[in-house]
């Protein structure tokens, strides 16, 4: 494949920046539109000697609408797809809405 992380072109815009990747110390949020774009991201981070631990990484489809079965595999092994991640103590959901986050602080 030999693509380096900055040759995938897929991005998420938020506000007025296009982001394609999230870090924080060892975690890292990866941000695609589409599903093969996030495929070739985890590729390309493999390659590159990033240790992605198999039993910690989760796919997730924010959505409107109820989102459809993803398919990311690594490793030979498919991704387990969520529809809710606490990452760095945010609650996140494939709704785009806060309403759970809000409780959770809240309570």
């Amino acid at each position: 494949m030999n693509e380096t992380l900055d040759s995938v072109t897929d991005r998420v815009a938020t506000g007025e920046k296009l982001v394609q990747a999230i870090r924080f110390a060892d975690d890292e949020v990866m941000t695609a539109i589409f599903e093969e774009g996030l495929q070739r991201m985890m590729e390309a981070s493999e390659e590159y000697t990033m240790r992605i631990n198999l039993k910690k990484t989760k796919e997730m489809m924010f959505t409107k609408v109820k989102p459809k079965k993803l398919s990311i595999r690594l490793r030979n092994t498919e991704l387990e797809q969520v529809c809710e991640f606490c990452y760095l103590g945010s609650l996140l959901t494939e709704d785009p809405r806060c309403d759970k986050e809000i409780k959770k602080r809240m309570g």
